[in-house]
């Protein structure tokens, strides 16, 4: 039974999940890239003031109706200030920052980078900014870490699930407050939201 004291707190969080959530903070973010990234659609909704994750913009009715969508990569981490492996959303800029490093001379990788990199988040909600950079410091992951990934569950599976839940509790409604249908998201082949790919996803 959980209790109200912080130790109560801590174990409950662990449980649940709650700890293991990477957030950008405003400054320096300091991290590990460990697993390869899924990229996803999402949909805000102002009436309903909620989010939506898209999958697949051929089958999403949200996208036939011309809601905006933001393309976002999800992700496991390395948060380097307390060096758990956390699971991360990051915007599309940051994604792009990454494809860079991957085909620069100097900081290419063939899978996932060797090195840490830095989120640097500046301004809020409109005005935010993002810049990513990397680490002249080569490291390997621990055994440790290595097993602890290990047991993190599979992303395209997180945002399955994801999807199937919100299909079950969310209603979406017209400009009178009236219900709209909700079309079935195609996530059994999710596809990515742009044509832009890591150079490991070339064939």
């Amino acid at each position: 039974m959980a209790q109200f004291s912080k130790a109560s707190y801590e174990q409950e969080a662990t449980k649940q999940g709650y700890d293991s959530i990477f957030k950008l903070q405003l400054g320096k973010n300091p991290v590990r890239i460990v697993s390869m990234p899924e990229t996803f659609g999402q949909h805000y909704m102002q009436r309903e003031q909620r989010t939506m994750i898209c999958m697949n913009s051929k089958t999403c009715d949200l996208c036939r109706q011309n809601i905006k969508r933001d393309a976002r990569i999800m992700l496991y981490v390395i948060d380097r200030k307390d060096q758990q492996i956390k699971l991360a959303i990051f915007p599309w800029k940051i994604y792009k920052d990454l494809i860079n490093l991957a085909e620069d001379t100097d900081w290419g990788f063939k899978d996932l980078p060797e090195y840490d990199i830095t989120i640097v988040k500046e301004g809020e909600k409109m005005l935010t900014k993002y810049s990513t950079i990397p680490s002249p410091n080569k490291t390997s992951l621990t055994k440790e870490q290595k097993d602890q990934l290990a047991t993190k569950k599979p992303i395209i599976e997180i945002l399955k699930a994801k999807v199937a839940k919100q299909k079950s509790d969310f209603v979406p409604m017209n400009e009178k407050g009236d219900v709209k249908p909700l079309e079935e998201f195609d996530v059994e082949d999710p596809s990515d939201v742009s044509d832009t790919k890591f150079p490991w996803d070339k064939k």
